[in-house]
């Protein structure tokens, strides 16, 4: 199983993807920024964009973890 960990230091902060992997045996990929939002994680007009969409279409995942900044929440 293969798990790509999309987001900012709330994600890399307290080796969560080190966790995620140990629990599930998955390969887990962190692929965070500090202070990244979900919409720079996922736009193709920034640097952090790119490389998440090359990531995400020119490799086969499982599953995918998508964390956005605390301050916007999804209902």
């Amino acid at each position: 199983m293969r798990i790509p960990m999309l987001g900012n230091s709330l994600i890399s902060t307290n080796n969560m993807p080190r966790t995620l992997a140990e629990l599930t045996g998955a390969e887990v990929i962190c692929h965070a920024r500090g202070g990244a939002r979900l919409s720079e994680q996922l736009s193709l007009g920034t640097r952090l964009g790119t490389r998440t969409h090359m990531a995400l279409t020119d490799e086969n995942w499982d599953y995918v973890v998508l964390q956005d900044r605390k301050e916007n929440r999804c209902v």
